[in-house]
């Protein structure tokens, strides 16, 4: 199988495994970023509907 073949030596870097942990938490802060940028433009929107008034 393809694990048998994917034999670790001991003492090698586990480098992809760092590089998907980074990338995983760079996509989530990105994420967050976003969700809270649409809730502020959400809330500009909202306040300035009714400043109007």
């Amino acid at each position: 199988t393809y694990r048998a073949s994917n034999l670790k030596v001991p003492g090698e870097q586990q480098v992809p495994a760092t590089n998907l942990q980074n990338g995983f938490r760079i996509i989530k802060e990105v994420q967050k970023r976003y969700k809270t940028r649409e809730a502020e433009e959400k809330e500009k929107e909202v306040g300035a509907g009714t400043l109007g008034r």
